[in-house]
């Protein structure tokens, strides 16, 4: 591959990487959403053992605080 196909090449990965980048805003949105979904499954589980839910549940938590968002208000 030559010097100009090369670049070429980088430029349009570079403009697909910013368009499919996500705001921070989208991001928190997403991640809220997915954490609901999981609080939802975990009630409608009802009371079963599942460590792997509980483990996608405390794994999403982490990720909310990282971004500065308290579960304690959204969680059921």
């Amino acid at each position: 591959m030559n010097v100009a196909k090369k670049a070429a090449f980088i430029k349009k990965a570079v403009m697909i990487m910013e368009i499919t980048q996500m705001t921070d805003k989208e991001l928190i949105t997403t991640t809220i959403d997915r954490y609901t979904d999981l609080q939802q499954i975990k009630k409608a589980n009802g009371g079963h053992k599942n460590e792997m839910l509980d483990y996608l549940i405390r794994v999403t938590t982490a990720k909310l605080s990282s971004l500065g968002v308290n579960v304690e208000d959204i969680t059921l």
